[in-house]
């Protein structure tokens, strides 16, 4: 996490610390935009479509803005369906673990092309074979980080020049 003071100097800063303080925040609010759009836009990339597409369009991504910090985060929607699977989806499923009852049936009459009558008997093998072998993880978070994450460290490091080129008369401190 990236913690920015800033000092201002000359009796112009004084009197104008508000004005700072706001371009400061709003700087920053660009920032934090521009760097979650390029790594949602990585998450995106990484996860499954599947046959439903409920995961892909249960992300969404926020940008918070508080008195003391700007916050930007991408999850999967917590009411969405989509939301008790994508943990499955990211790290993979462990063997020795059954899939939920009915949880595949969906997937086995879209991708498959089967009844519902023959995707309820043959839902239990599928089941099985999955808890016996597990299914591998996808990791579309962490692959969207990693894969923006040069991107995103470049647009940070183009805050501190914002700053200066906005605000005149400010010597900043970054700080790990």
């Amino acid at each position: 996490m990236y913690k920015i003071e800033i000092e201002t100097t000359g009796s112009w800063a004084e009197a104008n610390r508000k004005e700072i303080e706001a371009t400061t925040k709003r700087a920053m609010l660009k920032v934090m935009n521009n760097a979650i759009n390029l790594t949602f836009d990585n998450v995106v990339k990484n996860t499954p479509i599947g046959v439903t597409r409920m995961l892909r369009n249960a992300l969404w991504r926020d940008v918070k803005e508080t008195k003391n910090y700007v916050l930007g985060q991408i999850e999967v929607g917590k009411t969405n369906a989509a939301y008790k699977y994508a943990k499955a989806v990211e790290y993979g499923r462990v063997s020795k673990k059954w899939p939920p009852k009915g949880s595949l049936l969906a997937w086995m009459i879209l991708k498959l092309g089967m009844s519902m009558k023959t995707a309820l008997r043959r839902e239990f093998l599928l089941r099985r074979a999955i808890a016996k072998h597990g299914t591998k993880s996808v990791l579309m978070f962490t692959l969207g980080y990693y894969s923006s994450r040069d991107q995103v460290m470049r647009t940070f490091n183009q805050l501190g020049r914002i700053i200066e080129e906005t605000v005149p008369n400010v010597r900043k401190h970054y700080k790990k």
